[in-house]
C-alpha cells in the first residue's frame, strides 16, 4: 500500500487544537475518510481525539461525534 499526503483544511475550533487551518497527514493509498481522521487523532493527539470521538464512557464509546442542528 502506497502512501499519500493528504492536505486539509481545519476549520471551525478545531484550528486551535491542530494549531493551523491548512495541515499534511500521510494515509494508505485507497484510505477513507474514517482513515483519515484516525490519521489526524494519531498525529494530533488526546485533545483532537476527545473532541472528535465520544469518550470510552460513553454507551456509543469510540463512534464520531455528530453534529447536530
Amino acid at each position: 500500500m502506497s502512501a499519500l499526503e493528504v492536505t486539509v483544511e481545519i476549520m471551525g475550533h478545531y484550528k486551535s487544537i491542530v494549531g493551523s487551518s491548512i495541515v499534511k497527514v500521510g494515509v494508505g493509498e485507497g484510505a477513507s475518510v474514517m482513515d483519515l481522521i484516525e490519521a489526524l487523532a494519531k498525529k494530533y493527539g488526546e485533545g483532537f481525539t476527545n473532541e472528535v470521538y465520544k469518550p470510552l464512557t460513553a454507551p456509543d464509546a469510540g463512534s464520531l461525534h455528530t453534529m447536530t442542528p
